[in-house]
């Protein structure tokens, strides 16, 4: 999927597109460094204070629902893991890189990060179904939780373009992502996929945030037998951002149709039509849990 040669001229007009801080890098680094153990990559994170309270927070939440309390960060690292401290890193980094603008008045940042929180809870509810895969619940979750980033980046640096696809999709009761196909000729998937090359991203983000409109094509020609992990986050990704449109859901993100569900995405993760209505659900169970990861964002 070529990115558009228009939305890259674009992009190289914005001479201030943000980079990973040097501190989130470090620690992504020392997290994928198989050698690194619990007490390195604390020493790195205690360097961040307000990244460290944070962390703190959420181990000592409901979300996670830890007995006791955790009082240092290793401890938080032990018990959480390093999958979730990943998480937890990327995106506190991502989302304070983009700080919260007036630029449009029909976009609404406080429901726009709680859909992607409640995508990525989705999206973990999801890979826990899934049996016999090497899915690993807590990539699901980063992935669904940072699906949309490129919608920021067209509301802070294409203001004109995330402008007229807004006005479009109120009028025309179209979805945004093909409310984006008929009026740019790009989307903001595309966005996403310049800023996961700036970024130097693995490929168990790539697929779902590059993709989660249209998984089948991630694919190529491979057999089901053949398809990725990051390949079937896609799908996951795809799925759970679809049930967020749903009417199960209040008080969603603005008021856009609900996107296409690509039948092909309920086939490579191996549920039916009805496991898809059981999903439905547990909408009510992942609603009560937002709160608790809500304070990462504020």
């Amino acid at each position: 999927m070529p990115i558009p040669i228009e939305l890259k001229e674009k992009i190289k007009r914005i001479s201030n597109l943000p980079t990973l801080t040097k501190s989130a890098s470090t620690i992504m680094n020392r997290i994928n460094n198989p050698k690194t153990s619990s007490r390195d990559l604390a020493s790195v994170v205690n360097q961040d204070v307000a990244l460290s309270a944070k962390i703190l927070r959420l181990a000592n939440s409901a979300f996670y629902g830890i007995p006791r309390t955790i009082n240092n960060v290793n401890e938080a690292i032990v018990i959480l893991g390093f999958k979730v401290i990943y998480t937890i890193v990327l995106s506190l980094t991502v989302f304070d890189m983009f700080p919260d603008s007036s630029l449009s008045l029909h976009f609404d940042r406080k429901k726009f990060w709680k859909h992607c929180v409640i995508c990525g809870l989705l999206s973990k509810v999801i890979a826990q179904k899934i049996k016999n895969r090497k899915i690993e619940p807590e990539d699901s979750f980063c992935a669904g939780l940072l699906h949309d980033i490129g919608k920021i980046v067209m509301e802070q640096y294409l203001h004109d373009d995330m402008h007229k696809v807004i006005d479009y999709c109120l009028k025309s009761g179209k979805s945004f992502y093909q409310s984006e196909k008929e009026l740019l000729g790009y989307t903001h998937a595309d966005v996403t996929k310049l800023l996961i090359s700036r970024w130097n991203l693995p490929d168990m983000l790539y697929y779902p945030l590059v993709f989660h409109h249209s998984p089948e094509q991630s694919l190529s020609d491979k057999t089901k037998q053949n398809i990725s992990s990051p390949e079937i986050n896609a799908s996951i990704c795809h799925i759970a951002d679809y049930l967020c449109y749903s009417d199960e859901m209040p008080d969603n993100e603005p008021d856009f149709a609900q996107p296409r569900l690509e039948p092909a995405s309920l086939r490579i993760i191996g549920f039916t039509e009805r496991q898809l209505e059981l999903l439905k659900d547990r909408i009510p169970e992942v609603l009560e849990n937002i709160e608790s990861y809500n304070i990462l964002f504020t």
